[in-house]
């Protein structure tokens, strides 16, 4: 059996966290063989709106949904850090702390498609590998915008990034769970929690702090 190696960073405002989070998270634990995967939360989010719950709360329904998942973990560094949450100096920082371990950074095919928009978006891959993960509705493609910089990285297979620390692209497509923040929180603003959408301990949590009403 090949031993586990390496970082994965899903971030987000996860505002709430719900069960596709949950998904993603466990299915990159899987198709890249890492040990863990860091959940991050952002404070500001340069290219999206505020989140509607604050960074405690957040935290607090993040840390409740992984703790039944020992190889998920939230962490907190961005909540933590004063300004915009830039995934550059997160990356920079995770290197830093991990040296000579592969960090993967995972971001949908939307993102992908917008990446050039981003603060210092091209060193990216000068602190960890790119994985860009199929969402309904968006084929595996680079931007024109990215090209020139992103095919030179581009590999294969998810699993043959795990050779170097960073600095490669990898397409994966992993199960996902079709579920929508801002649906949920549209439900619990009349009165219609979505269980079947959140972890319990989560929706424990909305209810009892009356969030998103």
């Amino acid at each position: 059996m090949t031993a586990r190696r390496g970082i994965a960073i899903l971030g987000g405002t996860f505002d709430p966290v719900h069960n596709g989070h949950i998904a993603c998270a466990e299915a990159l634990y899987d198709a890249l063989a890492v040990e863990q995967v860091l959940l991050i939360p952002s404070a500001q989010p340069p290219h999206r709106n505020e989140p509607h719950a604050s960074a405690v709360e957040r935290l607090a329904m993040l840390q409740l949904a992984v703790a039944s998942h020992p190889h998920l973990s939230a962490d907190d560094r961005e909540l933590r850090r004063e300004g915009k949450s830039f995934t550059v100096d997160t990356l920079t920082e995770l290197l830093a702390e991990h040296p000579g371990v592969p960090i993967y950074f995972a971001l949908g095919q939307d993102a992908f498609d917008k990446l050039h928009e981003w603060h210092r978006w091209s060193a990216l891959s000068d602190y960890a590998h790119l994985v860009v993960l199929a969402r309904p509705g968006y084929d595996d493609h680079i931007p024109a915008e990215l090209d020139p910089w992103a095919s030179p990285r581009l590999v294969g297979e998810p699993r043959c990034l795990a050779s170097c620390t960073h600095g490669r692209i990898a397409f994966a497509r992993v199960a996902s769970v079709d579920v929508s923040a801002t649906e949920i929180r549209a439900g619990c603003s009349v009165g219609k929690l979505p269980r079947s959408a959140i972890p319990d301990v989560v929706c424990d949590y909305i209810e009892a702090n009356h969030l998103y009403s």
